[in-house]
């Protein structure tokens, strides 16, 4: 129904308060005429008791019976008339126990019938039946609050000889209940207008930030991701447009390093294809003499293998990505794949003049693994190591028992080192530090990271220290295993 997140929120948390406000309303409503009916009730049921007293003072200095009586004499009367005066918007009447009225005061003389039916004074007598002094809610015409005491000429007697009624002639309490809940209303109105106001610019702020990563979404779909979000305060909207930014660099890094992995990767397929082309059109066109031909096929043989050795870690990255690689877990040695490791190095070695020093904590360490895919994270470390490291610098590796039952790997090399700034992304695709391929001239950034998917998928750990310029150190952890 609504597509804007503001109508949504503005629409419902009006309901909500509008809800609410009736609720309160209703309550104030409910408690106002409680408070006016048993004001009220108080009132009338004092005056009608002071009547009653006045009667019977009154009528006990007269011979005559109360039951013979037709009208009340005027000094009598006119008491009654004064004190009903002093009681805002009340009457009263008085009537004997067979019905007949006696009294009325004048504001009422239209509202009392001079003969009082007998089903209401049997109610009467009912409710002074369990209580003399009683006072009653009886209403007449459902809507004035009516109060009586009864007239008691003769103690001993056992029934009333008449009754006094005292009731509220107009019913104010619905104008002050009207005019209460007016007062509610309006009061409500300016509370609902206040809080309109203040979500507008509350919802604004929070839907605004929302609005602008929506913008930036179709930017960066588009590939343009330098729009950012601007930060403010420490709120949930806040870390959302937080993370949103870090998202952005991320996929801008990732996207500069795809750039860079396909012009590496280009530039790599390129070139040894050129010099295979040359060659082979060298010695095809005889300007390569025959005696020269095995030396240029070896250069062909190299650049092929350079060749497949690219197209492999592509090939891998698919395969892992896929799920495609199956892995064959088994209880190996790391010890004796990192001695072979380090022996197919050895011209390597020899050409740098490297220190190399290889510790074991034992002659065989086992962990559960896949042969192949141990021995390409080794060699990969390993060759890592030897491509950045300084002429006659030192190369160790250590493998040793870790906590937690594990076996610890780790190679490390004086050279060049990896600067404090690429730290955190050495492990990540496409990324190569020696961006000027000075000393990394076959790289194409995959490496390492083939080497941390393979290390997770054998439920290791793999971390890197570095200080640039000095050496760089590589650890593996990978959980023991019992041969």
């Amino acid at each position: 129904m609504f597509k804007s997140v503001f109508l949504k929120f503005v629409t419902w948390l009006s309901l909500i308060i509008l809800f609410s406000l009736f609720i309160l309303a209703t309550v104030i409503s409910s408690v106002v005429t409680e408070h006016i009916n048993t004001h009220k009730a108080d009132d009338i049921y004092k005056t009608a008791k002071l009547f009653s007293a006045t009667v019977e003072i009154s009528f006990s200095e007269k011979d005559e019976p109360f039951a013979a009586l037709l009208s009340l004499d005027e000094k009598v009367a006119s008491e009654i008339e004064e004190h009903i005066a002093g009681l805002e918007e009340a009457g009263a009447f008085i009537v004997r126990a067979d019905g007949l009225v006696l009294f009325k005061t004048q504001n009422v003389e239209d509202k009392v019938p001079n003969q009082i039916n007998k089903e209401f004074l049997e109610e009467v007598w009912l409710l002074q039946a369990g209580n003399p002094n009683a006072a009653s809610s009886i209403l007449i015409e459902d809507k004035y609050p009516l109060s009586f005491s009864p007239i008691n000429i003769d103690e001993g007697g056992e029934e009333s000889d008449g009754f006094v009624f005292v009731f509220a002639i107009s019913p104010n309490r619905a104008q002050l209940l009207d005019a209460t809940t007016q007062t509610v209303l309006m009061s409500c109105i300016w509370v609902m207008l206040a809080t309109l106001i203040a979500v507008y610019f509350i919802t604004e702020r929070m839907v605004d930030p929302i609005k602008r990563m929506s913008d930036a979404a179709e930017s960066y779909a588009k590939g343009n991701f330098s729009s950012r979000i601007d930060v403010i305060g420490q709120d949930e909207i806040a870390e959302l447009s937080s993370a949103f930014n870090q998202m952005a660099e991320d996929l801008d890094r990732l996207e500069k390093m795809r750039n860079s992995f396909l012009a590496n990767v280009s530039h790599d397929l390129r070139t040894p294809m050129t010099s295979i082309a040359g060659f082979i059109e060298g010695i095809n066109s005889g300007a390569i003499p025959p005696e020269k031909h095995p030396y240029y096929l070896n250069l062909i043989s190299s650049e092929i293998h350079r060749l497949s050795r690219l197209v492999s870690q592509i090939l891998d990255i698919s395969r892992l990505e896929s799920g495609e690689r199956r892995l064959h877990f088994a209880p190996c040695n790391i010890c004796e794949t990192a001695r072979l490791v380090l022996i197919s190095f050895e011209a390597q070695i020899e050409e740098k003049e490297l220190d190399v020093s290889f510790e074991a904590e034992e002659d065989s360490l086992y962990i559960t693994a896949d042969a192949d895919a141990l021995h390409q994270v080794l060699y990969n470390l390993c060759e890592n190591a030897l491509k950045f490291s300084f002429s006659k610098g030192r190369l160790q590796i250590n493998i040793e028992k870790g906590e937690k039952d594990t076996v610890v790997f780790s190679v490390y090399n004086e050279g060049q080192g990896i600067p404090e700034e690429d730290l955190p992304y050495v492990f990540d695709k496409f990324y190569k530090s020696d961006k000027s391929r000075g000393l990394d001239k076959n790289g194409v950034g995959l490496g390492l990271y083939i080497v941390k998917s393979l290390v997770e998928s054998h439920n290791g750990e793999i971390s890197v220290s570095s200080e640039y310029g000095k050496y760089c150190r590589f650890a593996l952890s990978f959980p023991s295993a019992e041969k």
